[in-house]
């Protein structure tokens, strides 16, 4: 029968699961407009760069002195462990700013993938951030790696790099397990971090 002209009107259909998914998926990326979405990861990636920088900077002396105390065997404080202070700060910021600057594409990668596949929510969210983590150390370790070696032989980095070359991949890879362990957790805990940060964000920004 024709349907009574005083009926209510029938409620729009509810959106599928995958479309909530896509679309929590667009509002963590920032939108679909291609030349936006290009801009606002150019931005992150600057400030990440940026934020590399200024930490291998401010920090490489005390890395620096860590180090040397950590293979001499010695206390950290005494004074030769931290000259010279400088050694090797080219490619601590090289790597810094590297690392930094790749982690913010991979988390945004791993995180829309976890939101695709397994929805939206804190969870999805630390292992998104774990998966990063570990593909940024894996990335980053072999430059990671030249500078330590070169911290220990007191060569120039390319010939270190030669010489690691030579000994094949092996030598670039010394110290990778415990390093991507620690990535991993390090990118879990910074994506449990940002989750909450953004929660509260945008609680704050409803209530004004």
């Amino acid at each position: 029968a024709p349907p009574s002209p005083h009926s209510a009107p029938s409620p729009p259909p509810s959106p599928s699961p995958s479309c909530a998914v896509r679309r929590g998926a667009r509002m963590v990326s920032g939108g679909d407009n291609p030349a936006d979405e290009t801009r606002r990861m150019l931005a992150k990636v600057s400030a990440g760069a940026a934020n590399g920088l200024v930490v291998a900077v401010s920090l490489h002396p005390y890395d620096a002195a860590l180090y040397r105390a950590w293979t001499r065997q010695r206390p950290f404080l005494q004074w030769a462990q931290w000259r010279p202070p400088w050694e090797g700060l080219s490619q601590t910021v090289a790597g810094r700013i590297y690392a930094n600057a790749l982690w913010i594409p991979l988390y945004d990668l791993s995180l829309n993938t976890a939101h695709e596949q397994l929805g939206v929510g804190l969870w999805q969210s630390w292992l998104a951030g774990m998966a990063a983590g570990g593909l940024n150390s894996i990335l980053t370790h072999p430059l990671a790696a030249i500078k330590y070696q070169k911290w220990n032989t007191g060569a120039t980095f390319n010939r270190t790099a030669q010489a690691m070359i030579n000994d094949g991949t092996r030598s670039f890879m010394r110290g990778s397990v415990a390093t991507v362990k620690r990535d991993v957790v390090f990118g879990g805990v910074s994506a449990l971090f940002q989750y909450q940060l953004g929660r509260v964000l945008r609680d704050d920004d409803e209530e004004h």
